[in-house]
């Protein structure tokens, strides 16, 4: 397969949907290539925080977004992209019996998070395994919890549940917290909700049709009904690796306000940005900028 389109979006989270959302209303030539429709945006469970729909699973609003983008005749194909060039002024995009050549670019692969890798950890996502507080903090409302991660992300997310939860087991594979700010620190040592766990390891998962408690290397089992993964996140973004993106220093695309990047006619979005709020409605936000960016650039091409 080889075609020309004015704009090829990279990812179909909410970055790239709202992306081919907005290029579809500007009537440009557009394809959307990502490997799993929604992104991680589909795995959540329930979305409350979504504005004019009070409840929707994952899975739905991203059937929803993914109707949306083909009522303008969008092309949108789950393929895994393997490799970016450009040559002059057009991209050439990569993948298994895939070639696709667009003039400008809307990267919004997203992110994903580090797991624990632990037997069963896809079967209870959704079921007791989150990872992002924000996200599903709500749900486990004066229930017990546990937080895996001594960093500032999961310190953060510990004090914050204290607002939801009846208690919080935050776990540091770590003698101490060795990776938090000290401000986010002692808002821990403060917070009586919180029972700090240190030098510890996760080995089970338990539970029958939903998490109901883990077991730790030395023994202990330690019952929680919902477990948040704070380990990290790991920007998608290896098959730029030729291109010569600007990274930061942790492997997120650097952007303007405009989302353009180093290389000129390749914008990115969402949460593989530096400094992104990774939410769903942040990086559609952005996706929306980054395809208002794209169309003018082609519209002030066209006029040259």
């Amino acid at each position: 397969m080889e075609e020309k389109y004015d704009l090829c979006i990279i990812g179909s989270g909410p970055a790239g949907i709202t992306a081919a959302i907005y290029a579809g209303r500007y009537n440009l030539k557009t394809i959307v290539v990502g490997e799993i429709f929604g992104g991680t945006l589909s795995r959540a469970a329930e979305i409350g925080n979504w504005p004019g729909i009070e409840k929707i699973s994952g899975l739905e609003l991203t059937k929803q977004m993914i109707n949306h983008v083909k009522s303008f005749g969008i092309e949108v194909l789950s393929r895994k992209i393997d490799n970016i060039k450009k040559e002059g002024n057009e991209f050439i995009i990569e993948g298994k019996n895939l070639v696709i050549k667009a003039k400008k670019v809307i990267l919004a692969s997203g992110t994903n998070p580090r797991q624990l890798n632990l037997p069963r950890e896809e079967e209870f996502i959704g079921s007791g395994i989150s990872y992002c507080n924000t996200c599903d903090g709500i749900y486990f409302r004066n229930k017990v919890v546990g937080v895996v991660g001594g960093g500032n992300a999961g310190c953060s997310s510990a004090n914050e549940l204290t607002d939801i939860a009846s208690k919080v087991h935050l776990m540091c594979a770590e003698p101490k917290f060795i990776f938090a700010e000290p401000a986010r620190i002692k808002q821990i040592e403060s917070n009586p909700k919180v029972e700090k766990h240190f030098n510890i390891e996760i080995v089970e998962l338990l539970g029958k049709d939903k998490l109901e408690g883990i077991k730790l290397k030395d023994g202990r089992i330690i019952k929680i009904d919902g477990l948040f993964v704070e380990i990290g996140l790991i920007p998608n973004k290896d098959f730029l690796n030729k291109i010569g993106l600007k990274l930061s220093d942790d492997g997120y695309v650097i952007t303007d306000s405009k989302m353009k990047t180093n290389i000129s006619g390749l914008f990115s979005a969402g949460s593989v940005n530096e400094g992104a709020f990774a939410q769903a409605l942040a990086s559609a936000a952005q996706g929306s900028i980054a395809a208002h960016s794209a169309f003018s650039e082609i519209k002030a091409e066209t006029k040259v």
